[in-house]
């Protein structure tokens, strides 16, 4: 049985969706896109996702009418509709003008909403970790763009095919100064010399929101961090690290290039953030069950 697909409005069968030729996303890679993680029928970061997308929105002179309220609406009705709790939803927003040529903003565009079933392997590989190796033929720029999440994704596309080349779970971008950014589908943290290091929006990484609430949770902790370059001596000075998104949330880091990293195990400061990001979807899934309840 096909799933259903929220598309411009309504609820669709998966394979009876029809993007028209004309979506810029399709013909340019002008779309922005988001993926959630929902649990027990909850999304926990829905807000913190929708505030990056209009962020986005704005960067791309994206000027739809969609408030947050109707894209909430979209994203709980697909997960209802799928009778699906625990599930990845990807939401799509890309522009269409009939004139191939036009670049200006018109009235039309596509909102594309599926979910799809959890990794199966999620929970293994957050416990087991996963190697990285670093992507040698791309190097990010920072600029207004790199803070986008864009459907023009083709060079992290092969950034993670050399990473499953070179018997790694993730690919590690590197900067124009050949310093870590980020990874092909990731955010990545780094223990050294007793405190947390992730690399600073000026050295390019997309803003992730599992990222973003990380740093938040450290400062309101008062667990030490820095967002700073990741230089050369730090990066042999390195005895813990971890991958954030969406889906994997905390993804402990093994290897890097081959070299392990401590034990290759992953490390007592990462599972002891594994443990209060636990805690922080289970304090936001009791406010949400508190709202429902006074409703």
């Amino acid at each position: 049985m096909s799933s259903l697909v929220y598309f411009n409005g309504i609820l669709v069968p998966e394979r009876e969706v029809a993007l028209p030729p004309t979506d810029r996303s399709y013909l340019y890679g002008e779309g922005l896109f988001e993926t959630m993680l929902a649990t027990r029928g909850f999304i926990p970061f829905l807000r913190e996702h929708l505030e990056r997308l209009q962020n986005g929105m704005k960067v791309l002179d994206f000027q739809m009418d969609l408030s947050g309220p109707k894209l909430e609406f979209a994203l709980y009705q697909t997960l209802l509709h799928n009778h699906m709790k625990d599930a990845v939803l990807r939401l799509t927003l890309s522009r269409q003008n009939e004139n191939l040529s036009d670049t200006t903003w018109g009235e039309n565009y596509n909102l594309l909403i599926f979910v799809r079933p959890i990794p199966s392997d999620r929970e293994a590989r957050r416990h087991q970790g996963a190697r990285t190796v670093k992507y040698p033929h791309f190097r990010k720029w920072p600029g207004p763009l790199s803070a986008v999440k864009a459907t023009n994704y083709l060079e992290y596309l092969q950034a993670k095919k050399y990473a499953e080349q070179h018997d790694a779970e993730e690919a590690l971008i590197l900067n124009a100064e050949g310093r870590i950014a980020e990874g092909s589908t990731t955010n990545i943290f780094l223990y050294t010399q007793d405190r947390w290091l992730t690399p600073s929006f000026e050295e390019g990484p997309l803003p992730g929101v599992t990222r973003r609430i990380l740093l938040k949770m450290m400062e309101r902790l008062g667990i030490p961090h820095e967002e700073a370059p990741v230089l050369p001596e730090a990066e042999s000075q390195i005895d813990e690290a971890f991958l954030t998104n969406a889906v994997w949330e905390i993804l402990p880091v093994t290897k890097i290039d081959g070299r392990p990293l401590g034990s290759a195990k992953p490390g007592k400061h990462t599972q002891h953030l594994q443990e209060l990001w636990a805690e922080e979807i289970q304090y936001r899934w009791e406010q949400y069950e508190s709202k429902a309840q006074g409703m």
